[in-house]
């Protein structure tokens, strides 16, 4: 290995090329994230826009070069590692474009000697070799056996950690398209063949039966879940030439690795033709029929590559009848048809094994998606089902140092994104489970983070206890660097944070909180029991229910006019209304056709018939100027909101309730009965 600087900044190149006599292996993915329901409907939304690698090989090394390197890994400090894709590596002067077309490059000749890295090779003429690069860090450490007093095998394992400019990218290609399926889309067609010199696995029908041993006898409790069959399909894939490799990493890139459905062969019942078939024949003879049926999707390929796919429109013996004419001419004795299924990857990573600078091999496995060949009636492809937009989520936290305000955002996304006019910095950070309920439970979830220098969250460590940390998440599609679309999530106070080294995970909890009650149900306090609205407090949520237009909507800010007071009010607007900042806090926001509604954060005073309102969440689907929402006021459980609004005496009274005030006002702070025991510090005599 050898020092470099790329981009300004310090870098390891590992020059140990491959020896080939141990097969190198790359590895590629995208995060993808999959959830399915108990019909087997399924929606898989990828989390990140860029490949991801890993590659593993072994170097052959004179025993010099294998000291060497071993005393350079004891002065490694985790500085990024550059490594060439050496299987995917093409020689200057091949008429054969590279592989791969972005990220970044990596020259070299006289037997690995002299280097040259960048995003672009400026005369790759003068170079012998050139291959894309892997920017990342050793997957395990580097491990060397002796194969004598002279040589040394050492095996190699980096993981690509770099950042999104520096992956891997294969070319843009637009593969072929297969049979409409009933809502109009056409899904790709897997263009390569299976080799089936290896044992392939055909699809049959995979019944999801659960089987219980309940008790020692001899029958087990099974339960069989009433989806469809879906049949699981998998082959070996051979690739020649790296402008097949550069194409089969362009198609596990435009599918979103295991993300989105198209179109493959099943593997089962294949037939041959029986007769030539011309270009534009729409009529096909076939040696056996019996797996073939009307609407059925079929893909007739050879074994050197030509696909195409086509529909039955009916079967008559061993006649078939096609929709649509034929683009190829087909021979007999070269044509395989086969049934197509709608399927996806079942595998999350292709793994690659190089026998030779663009020889490959992959073994594939899918998984059929019965439940979007023809979409249920409340199910939208791409909305609900099925290959969902990929989703970044913004951080945005607010530290308040008694009343000096400074804002931090960030990303977990690959790459920084600008959102609603607002830079977002990609840092490696990820949040639990939001839990959103009509319930006022606690709401509450934990932000993990690596440190960083300046981080908000120093804002916890002793001796700096005086901020206010408030926490925001919102969701967005990430397109071209832009986050379209944010919908805000979460917002809430950091109640605390854990430190673990440079790692932390702070907790932070929703406005909802303020709703918990300790037991016992009822407390000796100053602050009410009751729930308003609720049994206890007796006030109707309706007599208190205020209407209003929409303004104008700015995220989860909305200013809000015309009016209308509730019965509980007399028909008038309360006279607290004028005066009090909050007097909407804690209450309910909710639009008029209750799709949707948040807790109400804050409130200003109502001023000339308007009233701006900031809610704890953005509303889903949001609201529009124009439309009409409903309001309820909150509490926050004092005898002086409760009381009636007197200007003098109690200009925060609000409700006129406080006959059914469910605590104890008058409790002072302090016991003035009850002593706290204490151990005596006085000495005694004998």
């Amino acid at each position: 290995m050898r020092e470099v600087t790329v981009d300004g900044k310090t870098a390891w190149l590992v020059d140990h090329p491959s020896d080939w006599l141990v097969l190198p292996i790359l590895r590629l993915t995208v995060p993808v994230s999959i959830e399915r329901g108990m019909t087997g409907r399924e929606n898989r939304r990828p989390a990140g826009a860029t490949l991801r690698a890993e590659m593993e090989w072994q170097s052959v090394l004179p025993a010099a070069a294998a000291q060497s390197l071993l005393s350079g890994l004891q002065a490694y400090a985790g500085v990024p590692l550059i490594v060439p894709v050496w299987p995917l590596a093409t020689c200057a002067g091949d008429p054969e474009e590279l592989a791969l077309v972005g990220g970044l490059l990596v020259a070299w000749r006289k037997e690995a000697t002299e280097w040259a890295i960048g995003s672009s090779i400026g005369d790759p003429t003068a170079w012998e070799w050139i291959a894309p690069a892997i920017v990342g860090a050793f997957g395990r450490a580097p491990e060397a056996f002796a194969l004598s007093p002279e040589l040394f095998r050492v095996s190699f394992s980096v993981q690509e950690d770099g950042p999104a400019a520096y992956a891997l990218t294969p070319p843009a290609y637009t593969f072929l398209p297969g049979p409409s399926l009933p809502d109009g889309t056409h899904p790709s067609v897997f263009p390569w063949p299976v080799n089936w010199t290896n044992a392939t696995r055909a699809a049959t029908a995979d019944l999801e039966i659960d089987r219980r041993d309940l008790g020692p006898g001899r029958e087990s409790a099974s339960a069989i879940y009433p989806q469809e069959a879906e049949r699981p399909v998998e082959g070996l894939i051979t690739l020649s030439g790296s402008t097949d490799i550069a194409l089969f990493l362009a198609w596990w890139f435009q599918e979103g690795g295991n993300a989105a459905g198209h179109w493959t062969s099943s593997l089962a019942a294949p037939t041959r033709l029986v007769a030539d078939s011309l270009a534009g024949a729409t009529q096909l003879t076939v040696a056996a029929a019996g797996a073939l049926q009307p609407e059925l999707a079929i893909l007739l390929h050879t074994s050197y590559g030509p696909t195409e796919a086509a529909r039955i429109a009916s079967v008559a013996g061993n006649q078939v009848t096609l929709a649509a004419p034929l683009a190829n001419a087909w021979e007999a004795d070269e044509a395989v048809l086969m049934p197509l299924m709608l399927a996806r990857h079942a595998r999350a990573v292709v793994e690659l094994t190089f026998y030779s600078l663009g020889l490959a091999e992959t073994r594939m496995a899918w998984r059929e998606v019965s439940a979007e060949d023809v979409l249920p009636v409340d199910e939208v492809r791409g909305s609900t089902i099925g290959r969902l937009p990929e989703r970044a989520w913004l951080y945005t936290l607010h530290m308040d140092r008694i009343g000096a305000v400074s804002t931090e955002r960030f990303t977990s996304y690959e790459d920084d994104l600008v959102s609603a006019g607002e830079f977002f910095v990609s840092r490696p950070c990820d949040h639990s489970e939001i839990r959103q309920t009509i319930r006022l439970d606690r709401d509450e979830i934990t932000l993990s983070l690596r440190w960083w220098p300046g981080c908000p969250l120093s804002a916890f460590l002793p001796g700096k206890l005086d901020t206010l940390v408030r926490l925001v998440i919102e969701a967005c599609e990430p397109k071209n660097g832009q986050g379209l679309n944010p919908r805000q999530r979460f917002n809430g106070q950091i109640t605390g944070v854990e430190f673990d080294g440079p790692y932390l995970q702070a907790s932070a909890a929703g406005a909802s909180s303020l709703f918990d009650r300790q037991v016992p149900a009822l407390l000796f306090s100053r602050i009410c029991n009751w729930d308003v609205y609720g049994r206890g407090c007796g006030l109707a949520k309706a007599d208190w229910q205020f209407f209003a237009q929409v303004q104008s909507v700015v995220g989860t800010r909305l200013v809000l006019h015309n009016f209308t007071a509730p019965t509980g009010t007399g028909g008038v607007m309360p006279p607290g209304l004028n005066t009090q900042v909050d007097w909407f806090a804690l209450g309910i926001l909710a639009r008029g056709d209750g799709l949707s509604a948040s807790f109400i954060s804050r409130s200003s005073t109502f001023s000339a018939g308007i009233l701006t309102v900031e809610l704890d969440r953005s509303l889903s689907p949001q609201v529009i100027p124009g439309a009409t929402v409903s309001l309820v006021p909150g509490c926050d459980g004092r005898s002086a909101t409760c009381r009636a609004y007197v200007a003098v005496s109690n200009p925060e009274g609000k409700f006129n309730n406080f006959a059914r005030f469910g605590a104890f006002p008058e409790i002072p702070e302090t016991n003035p009965v009850v002593q706290p025991m204490g151990t005596p510090t006085g000495g005694g005599k004998k």
